[in-house]
């Protein structure tokens, strides 16, 4: 019960800054706020590192496959792929 308190005040205060960086009205939704600033709604991100912390906890000795972003220059261009060939 604590936790969802701890994240209602983390998107309360996301809200606020968003609602200044839009210069919105209060009655502007928390999700239409971020598509409008462009910024990933913070319930999303935290789930995600919660369900990262998860996978990555109980393998100490083991590197988990979790979809992680990476910058354009580490991507595979098509023309190296070796199904082609």
């Amino acid at each position: 019960m604590k936790r969802e308190g701890y994240k209602s005040n983390i998107i309360r205060g996301q809200r606020v800054i968003s609602i200044k960086m839009a210069k919105a009205y209060r009655t502007v939704s928390s999700i239409a706020l971020c598509i409008l600033t462009g910024m990933t709604h913070i319930a999303i991100k935290i789930e995600g590192a919660t369900q990262l912390y998860i996978l990555t906890k109980g393998n100490k000795n083991k590197e988990a496959k979790v979809d992680t972003h990476m910058g354009v220059k580490h991507w595979q261009h098509p023309a190296d792929d070796n199904k082609c060939t």
